[in-house]
């Protein structure tokens, strides 16, 4: 798949399944990081991490853990230095989005953490993850409250 920007052109078998998309804000329409919310170049290191043939899927044993995701604890370390580009896609490009979204009174409650992931599937495979609402399962099993994310992209 190769895009205007030539970004994230996987030169494989796959390369017409690994079709990762661009997504644009109000704040930075008219900016000089192109018509997407990441830098092109940090988008190019995001599509390269996970791109099919990437190290991520072997190393991770993705194909024997089915989904799963991470948690960023956004504590003052990582929000003054990201260590990686999930980190600094999390911390300087996407909080600062939905904290302009938030409302104004919020009660003193701030964003804690952030949660990640990222799927693939085999050629021609009708599986995937279905769609739903996220959701605190570990609230939900000790509490029975049902909580969403404040925000998801």
């Amino acid at each position: 798949y190769k895009n205007e920007n030539n970004l994230c052109d996987e030169n494989s078998r796959s390369k017409l399944l690994f079709q990762p998309k661009r997504f644009s804000s109000k704040s930075n329409e008219n900016s000089e990081m192109g018509s997407g919310i990441l830098p092109p170049t940090l988008y190019q290191k995001l599509c390269d991490s996970f791109a099919p043939s990437s190290p991520y899927w072997k190393e991770s044993n993705y194909d024997n853990r089915g989904y799963y995701s991470y948690f960023l604890d956004l504590n003052d370390d990582v929000k003054t230095s990201p260590s990686n580009v999930i980190e600094d896609a999390i911390v300087n490009h996407l909080l600062p989005l939905v904290e302009e979204e938030l409302p104004s009174n919020t009660d003193g409650k701030k964003i804690v953490g952030a949660e990640w992931w990222v799927h693939t599937r085999p050629i021609r495979a009708n599986l995937g993850h279905q769609l739903h609402f996220d959701t605190d399962e570990a609230i939900l099993a000790q509490e029975g409250l049902v909580t969403h994310p404040i925000s998801s992209s």
